[in-house]
């Protein structure tokens, strides 16, 4: 088996949960080794911008 990497990005939370769960559920989730979640958050303006990432490591 080779270990593949899927990487996921989204502004929005509930995005990038509904883009998990269905990369998710097309694959056989017992060879999934480990996800990794990562926020920033930058300030421009007086705004602040959230991005949202995910990285899925997998056994395929």
């Amino acid at each position: 088996m080779r270990t593949q990497v899927k990487i996921f990005e989204n502004a929005s939370t509930l995005e990038l949960e509904k883009e998990l769960n269905e990369f998710l559920n097309g694959i056989n989730t017992v060879n999934v080794v480990d996800i990794k979640y990562s926020q920033v958050a930058v300030s421009n303006g007086g705004y602040v911008i959230n991005h949202f990432s995910a990285m899925v490591m997998y056994a395929k």
